[in-house]
């Protein structure tokens, strides 16, 4: 039998979907997944699952042409079919999957489109400013920092999407494909973030939430970067502040910078050497791509420290 060509693009779309929205989720919408319309009657699922099951899914033809990239989550596919499977034939395993299919799509519109009125909090008029910048700022000490590297390598559009998919259903494979950056990230409690984006944005959506999310862990990356830089300036001058921050992207040392508080905030925020000259060249408006070559680190230092330098003049130590 010829392999059919909307049969192998059916089959090809259910892998990518699985590896996009549902590859380590705990609850899985079947239904999406195999792009079913739960308005059909149990019946008319079976008499579709079967036809996919021959025809598509495990039809030797089509087992074979499967793109080698996507042969490695193939088998859990086949998975999610027979657990499916096993759910349409059974009529109480399928009331109850409905059910809780039910709850979890409320739960999931609930989280993208409130605008979290009831978690806000007020300031003061004369220090709201400064208290949301703190909120902000805290934000980035405990998750941020660990989006630097998305941000960096799949850029700042993808980066927000994957932060959106994390407030609204906890989805993290999203983020950079560095298993010790979601490990990191998991490692947060999920309340506590969330909590501190309701408290940092104050009536804003999860999609606006996310791009500000973003916005915000570049800036204070950069502000970091450039106090860090600048107070070594102030204190000795501008050769020993370009060494200090040469050795930072070459070598990952903070060593040749000025003041032990000033050190230890430069690690608490683990910029790699490919980050952190993402974060450089975006703050000078230049168009350089994640991997710059180790050759092209004088020219960022040197092109920065033009900043660092209106920085000094202005006596502006803070990056607003």
């Amino acid at each position: 039998m010829a392999i059919r060509q909307e049969e192998m693009g059916l089959l090809i779309r259910t892998i990518h979907k699985y590896i996009n929205e549902y590859n380590g989720r705990q609850f899985i919408n079947y239904y999406d997944l195999f792009g079913i319309d739960k308005s059909l009657s149990p019946e008319q699922i079976q008499d579709y699952m079967t036809k996919m099951r021959f025809r598509v899914l495990f039809h030797p033809d089509f087992i074979y042409n499967v793109p080698e990239h996507l042969r490695s989550v193939y088998p859990e596919v086949c998975e999610c079919y027979k657990s499916f499977y096993q759910i349409v034939i059974t009529p109480y395993k399928k009331k109850e999957y409905d059910q809780k299919l039910i709850k979890e799509e409320k739960e999931k519109q609930k989280a993208k489109y409130t605008y979290y009125e009831d978690r806000t909090i007020s300031f003061d008029e004369e220090n709201e400013e400064d208290e949301l910048e703190k909120e902000k700022e805290r934000l980035f000490l405990i998750f941020g920092k660990y989006l630097l590297p998305t941000c960096a390598k799949y850029g700042t559009k993808n980066c927000a999407e994957a932060i959106r998919k994390y407030i609204t259903n906890g989805y993290l494979n999203g983020f950079t494909r560095n298993q010790g950056t979601r490990d990191k990230i998991t490692s947060i409690s999920r309340n506590i973030v969330l909590e501190c984006m309701f408290k940092a944005y104050p009536g804003l959506d999860s999609i606006q939430i996310a791009n500000c999310v973003v916005e915000d862990t570049e800036r204070f990356a950069n502000s970091f970067v450039s106090e860090a830089t600048l107070e070594t300036y102030q204190k000795y001058n501008a050769n020993q502040a370009k060494y200090a921050l040469a050795k930072l992207i070459k070598e990952g040392s903070i060593q040749g910078f000025t003041n032990r508080k000033t050190r230890e905030k430069l690690r608490d925020i683990e910029l790699s050497s490919p980050t952190l000259m993402f974060i450089m060249a975006k703050e000078m408006g230049l168009d350089v791509a994640y991997g710059v070559h180790i050759g092209d680190i004088s020219y960022l230092v040197d092109e920065y420290f033009k900043g660092i330098e209106e920085l000094r003049n202005s006596h502006s130590y803070g990056y607003k």
